[in-house]
């Protein structure tokens, strides 16, 4: 895909691509964000963005089983660069299997570098380096196998709604109801009783997990009758033979375990009831494993398991499966199905990055797997220490980030990460968090600064607030600052990836109650900043931050030591 005006490069990726076929052509106008697909005999597409300066500005090379999918993994930042060219013409060509089992990999990354370097000099050289480093773009033609099927993702939000997120998959449902608040605190979460008239079924298209990878991941709240039943989140089960022919995600007994036909694979913990925990379920195709993951860490694995054999044409259920007279009950949110091994950074992220505000494009949207957007009060954005910052510089000016459900629950870990660049710092809140729904307004400074502009770190337990003093603060210049917390109940305190205080273990906290609301740069109002402050004195941070995130775990020592050196 290129603009029109550039015949030598079209010339030169003509001779490089001399069996290619032009499939489509769109003049002077603007691509919208939806997808395309194109369906041809032949194996490959390129696809090239070149925009009226003649920069490359998007490139994809697909090959998946006979379809050439154009623009079905955009992201946002994307889709503006697309919308905002509106003078192009899009070129759609396909090309033929013309990489042999034999074709050396440098040979081809050295020959399209080449080709694509004489369309546009400088710009492809760091394009194409990091696409090949990426190793996601070129491929050697092989027999279609179930590791070069498209991959299937399919995401249940549940609010309100059994629908999946794209509109894709026909449901049918019975006896289901939603939570008020699911694990994101701003939708619901899929409430299902112990019945054989409370499920989902998912069909139409039909989710195919047949000798194929997949991971199963959601967040799940079950109620206590899970010690002494099976609890099923995902059931695929094949009928119509003696031998059912299942997979099945489940609690066993309260143990997260995984079973396709007769090969479990079963954790040793127990979950605890009525409170949100987050599992993934993975199988790997390639390596006949399946793998257990509680609360975004690798809990249990298994080897030398035979790949799903159930009919293609098989209903999905969640939850109660009367086939087997299992059932759920209890909560279920953001239910995720994908046909491939998410990593474990991805399965980490997803199970305890809460919130991450990168500030790009001078917004509060959530970059993190939740999608938590934030309030801004009287704040602007300027250039910062990755992208944008926000800068904080009234007299009531923060952030607000509402309805955190795992923030405040008893003995949960939290981190607190982000780099600031104070204007001053004598007195000033970083971090306040309170409960709003209380009938006493309860709050606290978890992050903030003393008269003499010494940062402090604090927690609290029953009975009283526990502090801990961090350095003085340089003003007009960038630090990175994380707080954490454990789940024993010490406390660390980071200054550019460095340890600089650390609390010894004491009882958990226990005053606050999800969910819990968080502000950033103040206190908020005069009640909040009457609240027992402890070592910080309250009031209005002024200066820049960046790179804001919140985690429901304890980050550890390399952990901070990244996210300060970007």
């Amino acid at each position: 895909m290129y603009t029109e005006g550039l015949l030598p490069f079209l010339l030169v990726l003509s001779a490089y691509t001399a069996n290619s076929v032009q499939v489509g052509v769109i003049k002077n106008v603007r691509l919208v964000p939806s997808g395309t697909i194109i369906n041809t005999t032949y194996h490959t597409c390129l696809c090239i963005l070149v925009t009226s300066s003649q920069n490359i500005q998007g490139f994809n090379y697909n090959s998946q089983n006979d379809t050439c999918a154009l623009f079905t993994n955009y992201s946002s930042s994307f889709i503006y660069i697309l919308q905002n060219d509106s003078d192009s013409t899009f070129y759609f060509r396909q090309l033929p299997p013309v990489i042999s089992m034999n074709t050396n990999y440098s040979t081809i990354q050295t020959q399209l570098t080449t080709v694509l370097t004489n369309a546009a000099a400088t710009t492809i050289k760091t394009t194409t380096t990091k696409l090949f480093n990426a190793g996601k773009f070129f491929y050697v033609n092989k027999p279609t196998t179930a590791s070069s099927l498209p991959v299937i993702s399919i995401f249940w939000p549940f609010d309100n709604s059994a629908k999946d997120l794209n509109n894709v998959y026909a449901t049918n449902f019975s006896g289901i109801t939603y939570s008020a608040l699911g694990i994101t605190g701003y939708g619901a979460a899929l409430s299902l009783t112990y019945s054989a008239t409370s499920y989902v079924m998912v069909s139409t298209p039909y989710v195919n997990l047949r000798n194929r990878s997949f991971t199963i991941d959601l967040w799940a709240n079950p109620a206590s009758g899970m010690s002494a039943n099976d609890y099923p989140f995902v059931v695929i089960c094949q009928t119509t033979s003696p031998n059912y022919r299942c997979l099945q995600a489940l609690l066993r007994s309260g143990k997260p375990m995984l079973t396709l036909y007769y090969s479990d694979c079963e954790s040793s913990r127990s979950v605890k009831s009525s409170t949100w925990i987050h599992l993934a379920f993975i199988y790997d195709y390639a390596s006949n494993t399946m793998s257990l993951y509680v609360n975004g860490y690798l809990d249990t694995n298994c080897s030398s398991v035979s790949p799903f054999q159930g009919t293609p044409n098989t209903t999905l259920i969640i939850g109660g499966a009367k086939v087997l007279k299992m059932y759920y009950e209890g909560l279920i949110d953001q239910l995720s199905v994908v046909t491939r091994v998410k990593s474990a950074s991805e399965i980490l992220d997803t199970a305890t990055l809460v919130v991450y505000y990168s500030f790009i494009n001078q917004n509060l949207l959530d970059s993190g797997p939740n999608l938590i957007n934030g309030t801004g009060i009287n704040t602007t954005f300027t250039a910062g220490r990755v992208d944008d910052a926000i800068v904080f510089n009234g007299t009531a000016s923060y952030i607000q980030i509402n309805n955190l459900i795992l923030l405040g629950t008893t003995g949960w870990p939290y981190s607190f990460a982000f780099w600031i660049y104070p204007y001053s710092t004598q007195n000033g809140t970083l971090i306040h968090m309170y409960m709003p729904t209380a009938a006493t307004i309860q709050c606290i400074p978890i992050l903030g600064f003393t008269s003499s502009g010494s940062l402090v770190a604090q927690s609290w337990n029953a009975t009283q607030i526990l502090t801990i003093h961090g350095p003085v603060i340089s003003s007009n210049s960038w630090i990175h600052i994380a707080h954490t917390y454990s789940s024993n109940g010490s406390i660390r305190l980071y200054v550019n990836g460095s340890l600089v205080a650390i609390s010894t273990a004491t009882s958990p906290n226990s005053t606050l109650s999800p969910p819990v609301t968080v502000i950033v740069g103040h206190c908020g109002n005069t009640t909040l900043c009457s609240c027992s402050s402890g070592a910080v004195v309250p009031g209005q941070y002024r200066g820049l931050m960046d790179e804001f995130r919140i985690y429901s775990r304890a980050c550890n020592a390399s952990e901070v030591y990244a996210l300060a050196n970007p």
